[in-house]
């Protein structure tokens, strides 16, 4: 594994994250760190941001309202991604919430199974534990994302950066997750 993966979960989370007016220079730090160590995922990042170049704030707020909150199916919860308004998905968000206490990560507004959130965790875990929890929870979360995902928004693009992070880092053990 190259460069600093706490680092790298953290740009990407606050790509993923509502856009703000610190938004445009939260993709340009992501595009810069990535680039050296982290080309697979560059290439993703660096599409979506040709693919966004043009919009004003307001218009990445749009677009990501459309794609993450006006569809349920393309919500950044894994946990919903996974098991719905399954009971499994009350007892997965209260072991990511422990998890989030024990590595000393903050609660935000919102649930611990959010996209960025479970980023940021990925980024403070064990090999051993990050690994398995990649490979079982958040790349076959990810995986229904991008299957319900419309492919003609740029964000796909960030998902899929996502999706090779996982590759990169997790290797086989992510793969056969997705057989």
């Amino acid at each position: 594994m190259t460069g600093n993966l706490p680092a790298v979960c953290e740009v990407l989370a606050l790509v993923l994250e509502y856009p703000t007016a610190a938004y445009p220079g939260h993709v340009e730090a992501c595009r810069t760190l990535l680039r050296a160590d982290w080309p697979a995922v560059a290439a993703h990042v660096d599409a979506f941001a040709a693919a966004t170049e043009s919009l004003s704030v307001a218009g990445h707020e749009e677009q990501f309202i459309q794609m993450f909150d006006f569809n349920p199916k393309c919500t950044l919860d894994i946990g919903w991604q996974l098991f719905a308004e399954d009971y499994n998905r009350g007892l997965f968000l209260a072991k990511l919430r422990t998890e989030s206490r024990r590595l000393g990560l903050p609660e935000t507004s919102e649930l611990p199974d959010h996209l960025p959130h479970v980023l940021r965790l990925l980024g403070r875990m064990e090999d051993a534990a990050a690994a398995d929890f990649a490979a079982t929870c958040v790349l076959p979360g990810v995986e229904k994302l991008l299957a319900a995902m419309d492919e003609t928004n740029p964000y796909r693009h960030i998902i899929q950066g996502v999706r090779a992070l996982l590759g990169v880092v997790y290797g086989a053990q992510a793969e056969a997750a997705l057989t």
